[in-house]
């Protein structure tokens, strides 16, 4: 019905419109018929004016002129009379018709036919030459709109022109800078030589001295640190040079990080000796806002680089040499409160690795009867550096290792210790005898106004700190009340509320709030907050802005309850809080809390720990700003605590250095993720093999991966342990383990707790493990396998690196211990009954991407009779019992690194990713979380959100293996590589002419200049040798890959030019550009900085490169669009005999495509596809076979048949090819 009224509305109109045409046809008509009746009356007149006109006009003109105009006449009313019999019959047969005959077509063509009837006329005319003047503006808009466009592109090539040429000056200014800090530096060393070489202490004086040890510290200004210089280092460190030092320190709260992690600049070592060698700092560090703490230590480390450029700043590949750590305070007789230890110090280095454990043994003082070992400890590596208030003025000191050593002392010297409290001892003696002999003091003014000020300073000291002075003023009769029984104003500040794992709650995710009591007295609730999982089990719950106010005095408390609660009841009680010291002053620091949960014994563990801070209001306000700036940095220190602190992880990678123009309170890590070494060469030749019992168990772990590909996500872990056959253990194909990441590992070197226990009563000594690792695309979201690694499970108990052959074995040991094993292109045959730890040597590996996987002997019981097992008992137990033994940290050097020593590309691969991103799991799936549910807050998703999440994503069927051309991000230092393979299908000779020989130019554009005015030809290549074997209509060239290191840049493509050279007579000729042919090729993959490696079959177009097309920011999109257009006006036309070109491009970190490609399957012919697509043409046209029969070889094309003179023909034909394109960076003779 619809379409029948749609049918029936179309008749209507088209009636309305036969009506309407017919009616301007009656009037064209009328208006016809009143101009031939004027002509008739003009024929009438001219008939009766012919008697006064000539015999011949009279008998001749008129007549005939009549006669003329009367067949006219009638001829149009014949004409008329027509049209109007077959108007009248159409309509007719139209109102015979049934409705649904009736078409939009007939229609159309009913009226082009009444129309095309139609006689001319102005009207007509009017309408033609209206459309002429549409037509010529639109095209003189076209002409206008490609002349902006043209203009636009020169602009654009200028303006990058220029930009190109800024950055260029800016890293030229950045090189001198470079060079003018490093000069600035040694000016520096060189002053602080000059300096003159005096003794500060010396220089002071006995009342300076003292004056300097009653300076009170004050936190705001802090102190300062002079690193002078390091002496008695060895020239050579773990096999590199020490061509520059640097010193990178940080200080500590006890194990804790107590602010950022910084370093100096990197300085140049000098010779001292026929072995060792020795750097000058000559720098100073400033430590502000620093509270006075017993447990702050300062810990150093000296680092080292053998790379002696000092313009270089990045990929120095430093290592760690030595640390030390320095007790910045110390207790005092005189003061309550720690005072800094200043003074000038010499610093013993400690070899190997920093862990904050060594803190407590670290300055271990030398008991008595130790023997002493000066000697020696003088000729050990050691760091010099003097320590002073923040606010003493800059004092003037030769850094000249030779004079100057005597300078520094030892931080336990049992002399200079004795002797300081001798010192006081002797002040303190001498203070009495004063107070007691002042009117037997000698008249000596000078004497006497001194002394009242040394008796003035003691007296400050003596009221302030001296514990038996304060004893004596509490017994005078006339003392009074002391001013700590006064009342004190404190405030409390909530920090941090950690439950340990072992706490086992119910609801961890319950919200809590921490309550404060004076006895029964509730004082102060805080808000409750929600809790963070930590991936070890512990729950965190942070409080902010947490604190509250209150007045105290040893009357009234000098302690406070604490208890936690959630959901209406107690959930940890057992808290105290020490507000008041043994002598009523307040106890202004921070405190770790203990709470206990219902049932806890008494001597047990506590379930959770409080962090919260006090601090004294009446005190003078900016020690008192100090202390909460102090507390709040603790508190960001303690949620930092829980990855590991250690200098050397810390430190390798991301440390600003220090720079002599700026503050060095703005240089800190950029980063928080551990910088390691990215690979640990280490051979385990320690562990010897043990025979392997009946009965024993076997417990392998995969601890994780390393430097896995930048185009993986999320990963997973598979193990199986396969025979030599190819039989699963104990013939169980459902034996298989899988694992998915941790969310507290990163992306490229993710963590994995996968555990895997073997308890049979035999084992098969060919047992091999099989470990797979799969991944999520980030962009497809397909589920690919990242590569395979194999281990041996057992080895021969005489060859620790023999693999047993046969299963019937019953001598062979168990391969115990740490492996980095290397991850393959493709999985193992285990079905040819020869599978082994060597199945995968042949096979490609996938660069860099190794997996840490550890061997352990099963626990057994005390009697030795049965192996222990995880199902046999509680979590809790398993560390205890030997079933999780931890996983050591890779920096420790344990994982047998010799089954992947790097090879080929990887040494340079693991250099460049040293410093690259690797984003934690954890964020990166909150990210894809909040990409799926945009309305919530990313801090909102928990972790077992996040787990589902990802093992959701892992649940997909596995498709095919990772895109192994994306090993790396595209870096201009690396570059890539071009190689041409040949050309297909081109014209070949004719009945009476051989065919031509065919060079391909090659270039980069932009900025191509070879096709500019004035053409360069410094970066142009063109293939120079020949397989003579090859078919002359499909040449295959065999020229090396030329190596370009360009910008990385979205347009980047190459350019290929095809040249004939035919000889005439004895000249080689070569075609002009007009004459030749050309295709392009994009470098890098859209909308990415990777090189689209791979190798390709590209079309040949017809003529000289357009300059449009040099100029377009997508080549092939502008391609596409122009051959779309009419032939008369595209200016890009295919071969007429689909002639292509086979290129290969591969970054030059990518291994893959480094070979000619024999298989049409390894061939990508996209862009034949597209343009083929855009033109209309069939891609088969375009069929590539390498393996094809060759015809006519091109040694039939050379005049000589022996080797030398062949060499030379073709030696003049690369001279002519050089010679017609100007280029002359070849050597031909």
């Amino acid at each position: 019905q619809m379409q029948q009224q749609m049918q029936q509305q179309m008749q209507q109109q088209m009636q309305s419109y036969m009506q309407m045409f017919q009616q301007q046809t009656q009037q064209m008509e009328s208006e016809n018929q009143r101009l031939q009746d004027e002509v008739a009356n003009l024929a009438d007149l001219a008939a009766s004016g012919s008697h006064s006109m000539g015999y011949y006009g009279g008998q001749m003109g008129a007549p005939l002129h009549l006669q003329h105009g009367q067949l006219g006449a009638m001829q149009q009313q014949q004409k008329q009379q027509e049209v109007q019999q077959q108007q009248a019959q159409q309509a007719q047969q139209q109102q015979h018709q049934p409705v649904h005959m009736h078409s939009s077509s007939g229609d159309e063509n009913d009226m082009m036919s009444f129309m095309n009837s139609l006689p001319e006329s102005k009207r007509l005319e009017k309408l033609k030459i209206d459309h002429l003047e549409y037509m010529a503006k639109l095209r003189f808009q076209k002409e206008r709109i490609e002349q902006e466009a043209s203009i636009n592109a020169i602009k654009e090539k200028l303006d990058a022109e220029r930009e190109t040429q800024q950055k260029k000056l800016a890293h030229d200014r950045w090189l001198l800078e470079q060079k003018r800090q490093i000069q600035a530096l040694r000016v520096q060393q060189a002053l602080a030589r000059e300096m003159p070489i005096v003794d500060p202490n010396a220089a002071l004086g006995a009342g300076s001295k003292s004056a300097m040890k009653n300076i009170i510290y004050e936190p705001l200004s802090g102190f300062k640190v002079f690193w002078d210089y390091t002496v008695n280092l060895p020239r050579k460190a773990k096999g590199s040079n020490l061509a520059r030092t640097r010193v990178v320190y940080c200080l500590y709260n006890g194990a804790v990080p107590y602010g950022k992690v910084r370093a100096t600049k990197w300085f140049e070592t000098e010779k001292s000796g026929q072995a060792a060698c020795q750097t000058i700092f000559a720098c100073t560090r400033a430590f502000t806002k620093v509270s006075p703490m017993l447990d702050l230590q300062l810990v150093l480390q000296i680092q080292f680089t053998h790379i002696a450029d000092a313009t270089l700043t990045s990929n120095l590949q430093e290592k760690p040499f030595g640390w030390c750590a320095f007790p910045v305070f110390k207790e005092s007789k005189k003061r309550e409160d720690p005072v800094l230890r200043y003074g000038n110090f010499k610093m013993p280095l400690h070899p190997g690795l920093f862990v904050p454990s060594f803190l407590s043994t670290a300055n271990k003082p030398r008991e008595e009867g130790e023997k002493d070992d000066t000697d020696v400890e003088a000729m050990k590596p050691a760091l010099y550096f003097r320590v002073r208030h923040g606010a003493t003025p800059p004092e003037q000191f030769a850094v000249e290792p030779d004079m100057t050593q005597h300078m520094y002392k030892n931080l336990h010297d049992p002399d200079d210790d004795e002797k300081d409290e001798k010192d006081d001892d002797d002040q303190r003696k001498d203070h009495d005898h004063v107070k007691q002999g002042e009117s037997d003091r000698d008249d000596d003014d000078e004497y006497g106004e001194e002394g009242e000020e040394e008796d003035k300073d003691e007296q400050v000291d003596i009221h302030k700190s001296s514990q038996g002075d304060l004893h004596r003023l509490d017994d005078a009769p006339d003392a009074g009340e002391p001013e700590d029984k006064a009342s004190h104003r404190l405030t409390l500040s909530v920090y941090r509320l950690e439950i340990l794992p072992h706490a086992h709650l119910t609801e961890p995710k319950t919200t809590l709030s921490v309550a404060v009591a004076n006895e029964d007295k509730n004082l102060y609730a805080t808000k409750s907050v929600k809790p963070k999982i930590t991936d070890g089990g512990g729950v965190i719950y942070t409080y902010k802005k947490q604190n509250f106010s209150f007045e105290t005095s040893s009357d009234d408390f000098k302690a406070l309850k604490i208890s936690v609660s959630g959901a209406g009841k107690e959930v940890f009680t057992g808290g105290v809080l020490k507000l008041l010291d043994e002598h009523g002053k307040p106890m202004v620091e921070e405190q770790q809390v203990q709470l206990f949960k219902e049932g806890d014994p008494d001597d047990g563990e506590p379930s959770a720990l409080l962090m919260v801070g006090v601090s004294d209001d009446d005190k003078h306000g900016e020690e008192d700003d100090n202390k909460s700036h102090s507390s709040k940095r603790s508190k960001r220190s303690g949620k930092g605590a829980r990855r590991k602190p250690e200098l050397p992880t810390g430190l390798q990678e991301d440390i600003v250095e220090e720079s002599p123009e700026m503050e060095l309170d703005e240089i800190e890590i950029e980063s928080e993720t551990p910088g390691e070494e990215p690979f640990i060469k280490y051979e385990d030749t320690t562990t010897q093999p043990t025979p392997f019992e009946s009965g024993d168990g076997v417990d392998v772990y995969i601890d994780g991966a390393r430097s896995l590909p930048p185009n993986v996500s999320v990963t997973k872990m598979i193990l199986q342990n396969k025979n030599k056959g190819g039989k699963v253990f104990n013939d169980d194909e459902n034996d298989k383990t899988e694992v998915l990441c941790n969310l507290g590992g990163n992306l490229y070197s993710p963590k994995f707790n996968l555990y895997k226990e073997y308890r049979s009563e035999q084992f098969d000594p060919t047992s091999t493990l099989m470990i797979r690792c799969d991944t999520i695309d980030p962009e497809t979201k397909k589920n690919l396998c990242v590569g395979y690694g194999v281990l041996n499970l057992f080895t021969e108990v005489n060859d620790r690196k023999a693999q047993p052959g046969n299963p019937n074995s019953q001598e062979f040991a168990l391969n115990t211990g740490s492996f980095q094993i290397q991850l393959h292109k493709k999985g193992p045959n285990t079905k040819n009954n020869d599978f082994s730890a060597r199945s995968l040597d042949e096979v490609s590996r996938v660069s860099c991407a190794t997996v840490l996987v550890r061997i352990v002997p099963a626990p057994k019981s005390r009697d030795g009779l049965l192996c222990l097992s995880r199902t046999d008992f509680e979590p809790e137990e398993w560390e205890r019992l030997g079933l999780a033994v931890p996983a050591p940290e890779y920096s420790s050097s344990v994982y047998d690194s010799s089954r992947c020593i790097p090879k080929g590309i990887e040494p340079h691969l693991y250099e460049c990713r040293k410093g690259a991103m690797n984003p934690p799991v954890g964020e990166y799936v909150r990210q894809r979380l909040l990409e799926e549910q945009p309305d919530k807050d990313i801090s909102s998703f928990e972790k077992a959100e996040m787990e589902e999440w990802i093992k959701k994503s892992m649940e997909g069927k596995l498709s095919s293996f990772i895109d192994y051309t994306m090993m790396k991000e595209y870096m201009a230092e690396s570059g890539f590589k071009v190689w041409v393979d040949g050309l297909h299908k081109v014209k070949g000779g004719g009945v009476f002419s051989n065919a031509p020989f065919y060079k391909v130019l090659y270039l980069l554009n932009p900025p191509a200049l070879f096709y500019q005015d004035g053409s360069m030809t410094e970066e142009v290549q063109f293939t120079r040798e020949y397989d003579i074997d090859s078919d002359q209509t499909a040449p295959v060239f065999k020229d090396d890959a030329f190596k370009w290191n360009a910008e990385d840049s979205e347009n980047l493509s190459l350019i290929f030019e095809v040249r004939s050279i035919a000889k005439k007579k004895k000249d080689f000729n070569v075609s002009s550009q007009q004459e030749s042919m050309w295709t392009a090729l994009p470098v890098f993959r859209k909308s990415s900085r990777y090189v689209d490696s791979g190798c390709f079959c590209l079309p040949l177009f017809e003529g000289k490169v357009p300059q449009a097309a040099l100029d377009a920011t997508d080549i092939y999109e502008w391609i596409c669009s122009d051959i779309k257009k009419s032939k008369k006006d595209r200016t890009v036309n295919l071969s007429s005999t689909s002639s292509s070109v086979i290129v290969r491009i591969a970054d030059s970190c990518v291994e893959e495509f480094g070979v000619r490609q024999t298989d049409t399957k390894a061939v990508n012919f996209k862009y034949i596809k597209m343009t083929c697509a855009a033109s209309g043409k069939k891609a088969d046209a375009y069929d590539y076979n390498p393996g094809a029969e060759v015809g006519k070889p091109l040694s039939k094309l050379l005049t000589k048949k022996e080797q030398a003179g062949r060499d030379a023909e073709l030696k003049e034909i690369n001279k002519a090819m050089a010679s017609a394109t100007n280029i002359r960076h070849y050597i031909f003779d």
